[in-house]
C-alpha cells in the first residue's frame, strides 16, 4: 500500500510541520497529487482546477499612465475574446512593477488568434512597454510566468473593482519542496474559499514556459494570488506553519484596489471548469 499506509494516525497527529514536510518529500509526484486531491475531497469544495495563464510583471516609470490602460485592457480582453476566462489587474507594487493575471481554460485558448491578433491589445502593449525604465524586456519584465496554474473560486462573478488582494511569492528550500508547497496550498486555500474567507485563489506552480522557466530559481518559486472579501480586520489571511516549513523565504504584497474583469455569471468560460452555457 506504499509509504503512506505505514503512517499511523497517532504519530501523524503529534508530528511537527517539519516532520510532515519531510514525509511529503519522500512521496513521488503522483502519490503526492493523489493525497492532495483526497484531502480536498474530504474538507473542501470547490476544488482547484487546472487552467492556463500569464502573470504579468512590468517595471514602469509611469504608474499613473499604465494603470488605467491596463484596467481598460482587462475589460476589453474578456469582452472581445470569447475564450478569455478573466483578467485581474492587481496594481503597481512597491518595486514599481505593474502586476496582472490573465487566465484561460487552456493553452490553445490563449494562443488563439482572437487574443494574439486583437488590435487594441497590441496597441496597449506598445504603450506599456514604452514606460519600461531600461527598455529591455528581459530586465523590466522579470518575475512573470506563463503556463499551467490552478484556480478555485466560490462562484463565477462579473467584473469587480476595489478589491483587497494578496500576492505571496515563495522561495522553497528546493525544487521538491516547491512542488509539495503547490499541492499543500490547494488544501489550505481550498478550505478558505469553501469557508468564505477568500473569493478566489490562483496557485502558480514552479517552472513555466516563460524564458528562464527551467532555471533553479524558477523551479523553487511558487506564487499565490488571493482575493479577500473586504479588508480583514485581523490582517492578511494566514497560511500555516506547514507552508513556512517548506520555504527558504517568502514575500507578501498587498493590493487594496485590485480589479477583477470577467463576464457576468452564466457567460463565457467557467473558472470552476468547463464552459458555461454549453
Amino acid at each position: 500500500m506504499g509509504a503512506a499506509a505505514s503512517i499511523e494516525k497517532a504519530s501523524l497527529s503529534s508530528a511537527t510541520p517539519a516532520d510532515i514536510a519531510t514525509f511529503l518529500a519522500s512521496l513521488d509526484g503522483t502519490t503526492l497529487a493523489t493525497c492532495a486531491v483526497a484531502i480536498q475531497d474530504l474538507h473542501t469544495q470547490p476544488r482547484f482546477v487546472p487552467i492556463f495563464g500569464v502573470v504579468g510583471a512590468l517595471k514602469t516609470n509611469d504608474a499613473e499612465k499604465v494603470l488605467p490602460i491596463q484596467h481598460q485592457e482587462g475589460v476589453e480582453q474578456v469582452r472581445d475574446e470569447p475564450l478569455a476566462m478573466a483578467f485581474d489587474v492587481w496594481g503597481v507594487d512597491p518595486d514599481s512593477r505593474l502586476m496582472w493575471l490573465a487566465t484561460y481554460n487552456d493553452q490553445k485558448s490563449y494562443f488563439h488568434t482572437d487574443h494574439t491578433e486583437r488590435k487594441n491589445r497590441n496597441e496597449s502593449i506598445k504603450v506599456l512597454m514604452g514606460t519600461m525604465p531600461s527598455g529591455n524586456p528581459m530586465e523590466d519584465m522579470a518575475g512573470g510566468y506563463m503556463g499551467e496554474m490552478f484556480h478555485c473560486e466560490s462562484a463565477p462573478s462579473g467584473t469587480q473593482v476595489g478589491l483587497y488582494a494578496l500576492l505571496n511569492v515563495f522561495t522553497a528550500k528546493d525544487a521538491t519542496s516547491a512542488r509539495i508547497l503547490a499541492e499543500l496550498l490547494k488544501v489550505t486555500c481550498g478550505r478558505d474559499v469553501h469557508a468564505g474567507v477568500l473569493v478566489r485563489a490562483t496557485i502558480v506552480p514552479p517552472g513555466g514556459m516563460q524564458p528562464g522557466g527551467d532555471s533553479e530559481d524558477s523551479l523553487r518559486t511558487v506564487m499565490l494570488f488571493r482575493t479577500v472579501k473586504g479588508r480583514p480586520e485581523e490582517g492578511p489571511v494566514p497560511l500555516g506553519d506547514e507552508v513556512a516549513a517548506l520555504c527558504e523565504s517568502s514575500k507578501l504584497t498587498i493590493f487594496e484596489a485590485a480589479q477583477h474583469n470577467a463576464r457576468d455569471a452564466g457567460e463565457g468560460p467557467d473558472p470552476t471548469g468547463g464552459v458555461k452555457g454549453e
